[in-house]
């Protein structure tokens, strides 16, 4: 559960507006379009404008192997 406080002064002004908090972090092998394994790392974020007051949560995806037919896995 978030709550959020809108502050009236700024108290992380000197790394600018936009504030980004990574939630979770996990690695997860998933199947590609052509068919290879990839293992991807999933990270949940938590992002906030303090100019603005507007604020959202999204997942980035990053490949970290991949494997082709039924080779070792390979970092890209």
């Amino acid at each position: 559960m978030f709550v959020l406080v809108k502050f009236t002064e700024k108290h992380c002004a000197h790394q600018g507006p936009i504030i980004t908090i990574k939630l979770s972090e996990n690695t997860e092998n998933v199947t590609a379009c052509d068919g290879s394994q990839q293992t991807q790392l999933l990270e949940m974020l938590f992002e906030m404008n303090d100019d603005t007051g507007h604020w959202r949560g999204f997942k980035r995806t990053r490949v970290v192997a991949k494997q082709s037919g039924s080779g070792p896995l390979q970092n890209p």
